[in-house]
């Protein structure tokens, strides 16, 4: 662990509810792969940063704060976000026709790449009926 100063940064809609918590060692480049990989980035409106001696003790923080105010679009370390999914389980409240099509074009293609094809489509779906109803209530 690096014993360089590291930032715990907070990111918020514009209705001032969290949607991140993360740390970095350089909080504009962080936000910036953020702004390229996130699909939430664009509800980003305000931002925090608080720092910390070592990363060590960020990661401390991190985790602390993460459980305490269960941001939306954290999962590790969050007791709101969904529980992981296995490749070979699908949600139980998933169309079983979504299901289907999805294992059909799993099945084409080798068996690791289906998986994660599956994983991903599994997950998208609990992503999406998990935060829908904040969406909703935001609305």
């Amino acid at each position: 662990m690096s014993a360089e100063p590291t930032a715990l940064y907070r990111l918020y809609d514009a209705g001032g509810d969290l949607l991140y918590i993360g740390i970095t060692d350089c909080p504009e480049r962080r936000f910036k792969q953020h702004r390229n990989t996130k699909p939430w980035w664009p509800k980003v409106s305000r931002k925090t940063t608080e720092w910390h001696p070592t990363r060590r003790r960020a990661l401390a923080e991190e985790a602390a704060a993460v459980v305490a105010e269960t941001p939306v679009y954290n999962v590790q370390y969050n007791p709101a976000a969904p529980v992981p999914v296995s490749p070979h389980q699908p949600p139980t409240d998933m169309p079983q026709d979504r299901v289907v099509a999805l294992r059909e074009v799993a099945s084409t293609f080798p068996a690791h790449i289906g998986d994660a094809i599956l994983r991903a489509g599994f997950e998208g779906f609990i992503r999406t009926a998990f935060h829908a109803p904040a969406a909703r209530e935001a609305a």
